[in-house]
């Protein structure tokens, strides 16, 4: 992917990630790594939106921030 945002975020916050939230993590950059690689350079933001594919991404981002939801307490401050 040529948008560094997410490796950012994992070499910012990886290190503080539960092993469910780095679960999440990891599917979700698979997905998102995976349908980058399939879409053209310039693709139609309307066909994305109704991509099936792209649905698994979004659900992979959902369960991502599940996991924070579920289990904040775990994460030290």
């Amino acid at each position: 992917m040529e948008d560094c945002t997410a490796d950012l975020f994992f070499e910012t916050y990886g290190t503080t990630l539960t092993e469910e939230e780095m679960r999440c993590w990891r599917d979700l950059r698979t997905l998102l790594t995976s349908y980058y690689d399939k879409m053209s350079l310039y693709a139609d933001p309307a066909q994305v939106l109704t991509d099936p594919e792209w649905e698994l991404v979004r659900q992979a981002a959902g369960k991502f921030i599940q996991a924070f939801n579920g289990h904040s307490s775990e994460r030290s401050e």
